[in-house]
């Protein structure tokens, strides 16, 4: 599970380096506010919804290891997979989001 979130990581700061020079200074990224001026923050904030994914992994594995000792592998399992379902949403939103602004 490390390795992947490592992975996706470094994919998508691969992917910011690379279009960096294509994105404006500030990006839609709270679809949910009904006028453009509220959607916008600065293009620091497109790794938010990556860090929210890594900082639910790393508390999900805090959550088995000090609670679940006994019962760790079943609910690492289904905490995992909650995880990637995480990190994969989080990475297809960044992705997205590039995409629609380039």
């Amino acid at each position: 599970m490390i390795k992947l979130l490592l992975a996706v990581n470094v994919i998508i700061i691969f992917i910011f380096v690379l279009t960096f020079s294509l994105l404006p200074p500030e990006i839609p990224l709270f679809y949910s506010y009904a006028y453009a001026e509220e959607q916008l923050v600065p293009l620091i904030f497109l790794f938010f919804p990556l860090l929210l994914a890594d900082f639910f992994i790393f508390f999900n594995k805090f959550l088995v290891f000090k609670f679940f000792k006994d019962e760790a592998e079943k609910f690492s399992k289904l905490l995992d997979y909650s995880a990637y379902f995480f990190l994969f949403s989080a990475f297809y939103m960044i992705v997205k989001t590039i995409i629609l602004i380039i």
